[in-house]
């Protein structure tokens, strides 16, 4: 991924591990490293692995539900416990 740098984008893509991060409004840079990905795809599919692998850890469906369970039960803080 190329993404501007904003709330959220920040905290999941890390530079040249999993994606690529341009300052907000900069073109010429989010150009550039989109071109870097387009000209080197070794470089793109170790990116996206770890993306891949990222979402994988981090944004499970089963663990997202199990929590949502908790907290309709009354425990707002599952993880605290």
């Amino acid at each position: 991924a190329v993404a501007y740098a904003i709330d959220g984008v920040t905290e999941l893509v890390e530079e040249d591990r999993n994606g690529q991060v341009v300052p907000v409004g900069d073109k010429q840079q989010f150009a550039a490293k989109l071109t870097r990905l387009l000209d080197k795809p070794d470089v793109r599919r170790r990116m996206g692995e770890a993306a891949r692998d990222l979402v994988a850890a981090e944004f499970n469906f089963a663990d997202l539900a199990d929590t949502l369970a908790e907290i309709y039960r009354g425990n707002p803080n599952p993880e605290k416990d």
